[in-house]
């Protein structure tokens, strides 16, 4: 690397306006102003955007400053503020310069607290109005979030750290943090301070932190972390970035205002003004997704395990626009599972021809399988996709809610003897939504429905490349969904639910097949080790909590000893407890279920069901008779992991033991 010391061209004339003044005059009304500069930034502004309208209230207000950009940044945000202009607001800048943007932005600003952000970061609003919880006991004029990755890479991750580690220990020598850190500020510490230096191209955002922080303290913010975009290491290189940032952290110890460094740095707020490009009238949006390759697969732990993105040995490919991807392999990508601690939502890509619907009784097992890439696509972003790629009106969706082990699959299966019908059984971002939502008591239901909202129409839109004669597509969920029931869509016309249950006791032998053979469950048993363990998960409060998500009666104070004393107590309450929530879904809403089923029923007369079911459409689809004949021939869950046994586990003296708890609900479905 070359050691001469490069003069930093000053930026062009600042405009003629007193940014002080402007602003000194400002209502401060709201709460929280958000600053964003931003510069050919199509496709990752609008990505933030998104993030931030979670939480975003009427005391905030988002403000970006577009540094006359080439591409169509400025009329992504315009058609945005024209959606949400109580929140939205768009600056112009007609110089460009980073601090000169930020400056002429938080002129506009009306926040008592101000947050800058680059355009390529990552935080709700839930967040930063938690950091000024965080600033108001603390008794700070400023702050800076940690860091996290915005990928899952082990290198990356490990920069996050060091950098936290860092910038913690540093703050109590001087305020230091690079700008992707995300400020907060107050508003009488950021006018106390004149704004940010519009001469300085590098280091002018630590350079502003000590100026504000000369009036008051500045420290790291413990709770919130700010999703760190890491393109910039990736294209650049890690070594030459962090060069970079130690070079800048170290020269500014000494003086904060840098002239010279000894390296070419180039970011695009401060390159000349090149021939500006026509812009469109009706932009084409990107949604950009960090791609990886997998390499290797984890193995199961446990039957039915949960799909998660921690199954994979990945490593990152960079970020592709997924929307342009999926009109091209539309047939090769599908959702697969969330990633909510970076609020994504991956997707996998299988080989081409290799139909996910016919290879697995279950949807995820199927995708996990057949992976070669994943693709994290922001929530904010997955409404885009959406809308761009699937017309709502289109398709009707069926969603099967159960109480488990109760002949769903199988349901599923005789569905596909419709031909108009294509069925998919258990994607797993309905269960995960479930349990995440739950764990934020309420307080995330309205993102989740949203994300759910626009997953279904993307499920649809793989199933619709596959089979395009398909126009009903039957959603079977895990049990434990109906727990999140309210966070599908229900007030359609397209969107219609169905219940199915059987009767407890085979019900309860089915699960218990699941796990064990019939030897294991003697062996289990005679030393009690089911009691033993449910008791230990009992007492632990993150098990505890994990078990009572999907089976609620197991940590009620009537039921719980129930639930401790063997395996099959467990399932019987883990039934009572989807029938007990489907009773309630009832009871609120009676036209909720379109129909409710009874297993043994369909069972029975399972043509009967099939004909009943089409009459309530309004194109009766004619029903092949020899393939119901076929899937009745046969196992529906052969080739899965959770493939019943088909033993009898349950002894007569253990359904006597069974029937005190049993006993003590009624349902009228």
């Amino acid at each position: 690397m070359s050691k001469t010391l490069v003069q930093l061209a000053p930026t062009a004339k600042p405009l003629e306006q007193d940014h002080s003044q402007v602003s000194a005059g400002a209502d401060r009304s709201k709460l929280l102003s958000v600053i964003i500069p931003a510069l050919n930034e199509a496709g990752i502004v609008d990505r933030l955007i998104q993030d931030l309208l979670v939480g975003a209230s009427d005391d905030t207000e988002i403000i970006v400053c577009d540094s006359n950009s080439d591409d169509d940044t400025a009329l992504i945000v315009s058609q945005l503020a024209e959606e949400h202009a109580d929140i939205i607001r768009l600056v112009k800048a007609q110089q460009r310069g980073v601090s000169l943007a930020r400056n002429l932005a938080a002129a506009q600003s009306r926040g008592r607290y101000l947050a800058f952000l680059d355009a390529d970061a990552r935080i709700t609003m839930t967040d930063l109005k938690a950091g000024i919880q965080e600033m108001e006991r603390r008794s700070l004029v400023a702050a800076a979030f940690k860091f996290r990755s915005s990928t899952d890479y082990v290198t990356d991750q490990l920069l996050a750290l060091i950098f936290n580690l860092c910038i913690g220990l540093v703050q109590y020598l001087a305020p230091t943090a690079p700008g992707s850190a995300g400020y907060l500020v107050t508003w009488r510490a950021h006018s106390r301070s004149d704004g940010f230096n519009e001469s300085m191209h590098f280091g002018e955002d630590v350079e502003y932190l000590r100026r504000v922080s000369s009036t008051g303290r500045f420290r790291i913010l413990r709770a919130s972390h700010i999703l760190w975009d890491m393109r910039r290491f990736h294209s650049e290189g890690r070594l030459r970035v962090i060069w970079k940032m130690l070079y800048g952290t170290v020269a500014q110890m000494n003086d904060a205002v840098i002239e010279k460094v000894p390296f070419t740095y180039k970011v695009g707020h401060f390159q000349s003004k090149s021939h500006r490009a026509v812009t469109q009238i009706n932009p084409t949006p990107k949604v950009l997704a960090q791609a990886y390759q997998i390499s290797a697969k984890r193995p199961r732990l446990i039957p039915a395990e949960m799909a998660s993105g921690i199954h994979f040995l990945k490593s990152p490919l960079g970020s592709v626009d997924l929307l342009q991807l999926m009109r091209e392999r539309g047939a090769q990508l599908s959702p697969y599972c969330l990633d909510d601690k970076r609020r994504c939502v991956l997707f996998v890509e299988t080989a081409a021809n290799h139909d996910l619907l016919s290879a697995d009784p279950f949807f995820y097992e199927a995708q996990r399988d057949a992976a070669e890439r994943l693709y994290a696509v922001p929530y904010g972003s997955l409404k885009i996709l959406a809308e761009h790629l699937i017309p709502e009106q289109d398709i009707t969706r069926i969603f099967l809610q159960s109480t488990g082990r109760c002949g769903s699959t199988l349901v599923s299966q005789l569905l596909g003897a419709v031909p108009t019908v294509m069925a998919i059984s258990e994607p797993d971002i309905y269960s995960q939504a479930m349990l995440i939502a739950q764990a934020a008591g309420g307080q995330r239901d309205r993102e989740f429905a949203d994300v759910l909202q626009s997953c279904s129409r993307l499920l649809s839109y793989y199933i619709s490349v596959n089979h395009p004669q398909s126009r009903r597509h039957f959603i079977k969920l895990r049990s434990w969904a109906i727990f999140a029931a309210h966070l599908l869509p229900r007030d359609d016309a397209f969107t219609q639910h169905m219940f199915l249950y059987r009767e407890p006791l085979p019900t309860i032998n089915s699960f218990l097949n699941a796990y064990f053979s019939d030897s294991q469950y003697q062996i289990w048993r005679r030393y009690k080790w089911d009691a033993w363990l449910l008791k230990v998960l009992g007492q632990i409060p993150w098990t505890r909590n994990s078990l009572g998500a999907t089976v609620p009666l197991f940590n009620h104070p009537t039921y719980s000893r129930y639930g401790r004393r063997s395996a099959a107590h467990y399932f019987a309450l883990q039934w009572l407890s989807h029938m007990q929530a489907a009773q309630k879904l009832k009871e609120f809403d009676p036209d909720y279920f379109s129909m409710i089923l009874k297993f043994e029923d369909i069972k029975q007369s399972p043509y009967e069901f099939l004909v009943k079911l089409s009459e309530q459409w309004a194109d009766p689809p004619h029903i092949q008779e020899d393939e119901v004949a076929r899937i009745l021939s046969q196992n529906s869950q052969v080739g899965s992991r959770m493939q019943s046994k088909g033993e009898q586990l349950l002894s007569t003296e253990a359904k006597l033991q069974l029937q005190p708890v049993l006993n003590q609900f009624s349902f009228d479905l």
